[in-house]
């Protein structure tokens, strides 16, 4: 085939190898502005458009930055016990704070610090009361939840047992 070619090419008058080479430059020019350049300059003008939207979005941040609280003055951060009588002693104060003290069922030293037991309590308090501790940095080794069952479903809603083991410096 391409000795077919090279025959047709030779068989062409001058001004006729002049026009197909030209045209031929022309396309591969015109492939390459259209596969090439074109690409490259919409990946950069979207680039410049992300680039201008970050930009945006850091000059807002900056300008916000001063106005959040810092998480010292949020909340208090108390130093996790390393002793199970302490963290026994402040698992109560909070217990007390968040009103659960009376829900509770048992609270017991265990081999390596606290073990909570609830049998009946609200589930809402109690997980914001161990939220609270989460802020604090307390928190629960093991835990396991369990629905409370009851003849009168009203009772039963939002209830829940409860056994939390907390470790001591963890």
């Amino acid at each position: 085939m391409l000795p077919h070619l090279k025959q047709k090419w030779q068989e062409l008058a001058a001004r006729e190898r002049a026009l197909v080479s030209g045209l031929a430059v022309f396309l591969f020019l015109s492939a390459l502005y259209q596969f090439v350049w074109v690409p490259v300059q919409e990946s950069n003008r979207q680039a410049q458009m992300q680039l201008q939207s970050a930009l945006q979005e850091w000059q807002w941040l900056v300008e916000k930055a001063p106005l959040v609280p810092s998480s010292s003055s949020v909340s208090s951060v108390v130093e996790v016990p390393n002793d199970k009588t302490e963290l026994m002693a402040l698992l109560q104060k909070r217990l007390k704070q968040e009103n659960l003290y009376a829900a509770l069922q048992q609270i017991q030293l265990s081999g390596k610090g606290v073990k909570v037991v609830f049998e009946n309590v609200d589930a809402a308090r109690l997980l914001r009361w161990l939220e609270n501790l989460e802020k604090e940095g307390i928190l629960p080794g093991k835990m396991s939840l369990i629905p409370v069952e009851s003849d009168l479903p009203e009772q039963g809603v939002g209830r829940i047992g409860a056994q939390i083991e907390f470790e001591v410096g963890r």
